[in-house]
């Protein structure tokens, strides 16, 4: 059957091909394996840095994320008890305070901005690092 010999051929051109070049394909892996832990070791700098940095071939981003929220002990300090009827009504209030609602409740114009600014928070979220390799021209 000619597919058979074809196939077979081919198969025998491939492992030739291996054999000949393993080396070649050995240390192509051990390279990206060790690009790879670099990657690893530069991002763990910039987040210890806490900034940016790029040279001619690569651009790496230092990402921090915030989550926004409203503290509940400061916005019970400050409310007035309209304010807290009315974010209790609108189901806003559990253990913490529900961001989305309590932004309609001041939309509303239930809670005032006063007491908005003042139970605003920003909490500190994962950092994120970015590599990018930039084209060479």
């Amino acid at each position: 059957m000619k597919e058979l010999k074809n196939y077979t051929e081919k198969l025998a051109e491939l492992r030739l091909f291996q054999k000949i070049n393993m080396a070649i394909f050995e240390e192509y892996t051990k390279l990206e394996e060790q690009l790879s832990e670099a990657q690893k070791e530069l991002k763990e700098a910039v987040k210890e840095n806490k900034k940016s940095v790029e040279d001619d071939m690569v651009e790496v981003k230092y990402i921090p994320t915030f989550k926004k929220k409203y503290d509940f002990d400061t916005f019970f300090e400050v409310a007035t008890d309209l304010e807290r009827e009315a974010i209790n009504k609108a189901g806003g209030l559990s253990n913490v305070v529900d961001k989305k609602v309590f932004e309609e409740c001041v939309k509303q114009g239930l809670i005032s901005l006063e007491t908005k600014s003042k139970c605003f928070t920003e909490e500190a979220g994962p950092i994120s690092v970015r590599i990018n390799e930039k084209k060479l021209t």
